[in-house]
């Protein structure tokens, strides 16, 4: 799930929604929380608006922070992106690559990876 961290709560907020749909169609689907424009925040504020950030992600969609709605298995690593930084990109990259193949299927679900 990709959203754009100037958005900030209310931009987490909006990914409630298509996680409770991704629940409801493919429980077992993996996700992870991508957010971009992070080169748009103030150097100076970005620790602090992360770490804002990330435990508002662990308290409202982490299995542990998960209240009356089950959603889809949440990767436990965040990205904060900085479309700038080339390293990010290849890092991004290949963790998706990588927890795309940790991935079980159930019988039901398919899955087609084409990275270059």
């Amino acid at each position: 799930m990709v959203w754009n961290v100037q958005d900030g709560e209310e931009g987490l907020k909006a990914l409630k929604p298509w996680l409770e749909n991704i629940e409801s169609c493919a429980l077992q689907a993996p996700v992870m929380i991508i957010a971009t424009h992070f080169d748009l925040i103030a150097s100076k504020e970005r620790d602090k608006v992360r770490s804002k950030l990330e435990a508002k992600i662990k308290e409202n969609y982490s299995s542990s922070g998960r209240d009356l709605y089950t959603y889809p298995t949440i990767s436990p690593k965040y990205y904060f992106i900085d479309v700038r930084n080339v390293k990010q990109i290849d890092l991004l990259r290949d963790d998706i690559y990588h927890y795309i193949l940790g991935f079980q299927p159930s019988k039901f679900v398919a899955i087609a990876i084409h990275i270059k």
